[in-house]
């Protein structure tokens, strides 16, 4: 599973380690540092690094994409929101965002609002998915980004992608059966069809989640 991934964890994460810059998966990869294992095809690896490093990280991938013939696009959604993608055979792979360390708090800045997290998000914890090695925050702020990320983005709550996560990141719990049952019954109301929210299952979710994280 997820072998399109490759390059990204046979060349590109490697060549960040290498240049001596510390980068963390997060996302829904992150999810299958938790479980130990790929819960399903992800489209890409989303990797998040230290400010400070962001500039060398562009310079150091920018050379490899020209040496690979792989695709590198820098992006700002907003002036102070940097992102950077990696895109092989035109497909996006890796994307790259900034954090921004405050003290003892480290900064996100999402289009949706910023979050903050204590500084210890930036402990390194190796992970190993045969065939594949990677760098990630450890479970319980992989936990808590997936919380923050349903408050901000709860129309996800209706992809079936994100219910597998859930299932992955809480399991026995039967949260993305319910959560899938709850979008199913409500599916001709037309607030959940605009929004994807489901006010009935959002608030298990967060109790559950909230939970998981302290686990």
């Amino acid at each position: 599973m997820n072998e399109h991934l490759a390059p990204v964890f046979e060349v590109l994460l490697p060549a960040l380690d290498e240049g001596g810059i510390d980068y963390w998966v997060f996302g829904g990869v992150s999810v299958a540092a938790c479980t130990g294992g790929f819960v399903r095809e992800n489209k890409d690896v989303d990797i998040f690094v230290r400010s400070d490093d962001f500039p060398e990280a562009n310079s150091l991938l920018g050379d490899l994409c020209s040496q690979r013939q792989f695709e590198f696009v820098e992006v700002s959604r907003r002036g102070d929101r940097p992102k950077t993608d990696v895109k092989i055979d035109q497909k996006e792979r890796l994307s790259m965002i900034p954090v921004y360390v405050e003290g003892d708090d480290v900064r996100f800045r999402y289009a949706d609002g910023d979050q903050i997290y204590p500084v210890q998000i930036l402990a390194r914890v190796r992970r190993t998915i045969p065939p594949y090695s990677f760098f990630s925050p450890g479970d319980k702020f992989i936990k808590h980004m997936f919380v923050e990320h349903i408050k901000a983005r709860p129309d996800k709550l209706r992809r079936t992608t994100f219910q597998t996560d859930m299932e992955a990141i809480c399991p026995n719990t039967g949260l993305g059966t319910a959560c899938r049952d709850e979008c199913v019954r409500h599916e001709m109301d037309e607030y959940i069809i605009s929004t994807g929210f489901c006010p009935f299952i959002v608030f298990r979710l967060f109790e559950s989640l909230l939970r998981a994280c302290h686990a």
